[in-house]
């Protein structure tokens, strides 16, 4: 979690959008990018996911900061993963990957950026 210059701890928020139905789908807490990926990451492989089933419709954004202290939310639009087709290139679907292999993966996505 992370601290601020006065000590206040923040989660950060995300949210899939879905560019079929122009829409995000309910919003999820990380403690930072690497963790949100990754939580993108394991829903894409599950079978019969819309995210497996549909990669290209869709696309990971944080969309703000939580004060776990003060519960004020700052509004947030940084689009962090381009749907699954960009996990796909590093992990063809049908595949059972051990946690090694997704941190690799994650890290060479991190590097392409």
């Amino acid at each position: 979690m992370k601290k601020d210059e006065d000590g206040y701890k923040w989660l950060e928020i995300y949210a899939i959008y879905d560019k079929k139905s122009e829409k995000f789908d309910t919003p999820f807490f990380a403690h930072n990018d690497v963790f949100a990926k990754r939580r993108y990451l394991l829903m894409a492989e599950e079978e019969r996911s819309p995210l497996s089933m549909w990669p290209e419709d869709f696309a990971l954004f944080k969309v703000g900061r939580f004060n776990v202290d003060t519960a004020v939310v700052i509004e947030e639009h940084e689009n962090v993963l381009e749907g699954a087709a960009a996990i796909r290139k590093e992990m063809p679907q049908n595949s059972t990957f051990n946690l090694e292999e997704i941190k690799q993966a994650l890290k060479e996505m991190d590097n392409e950026k």
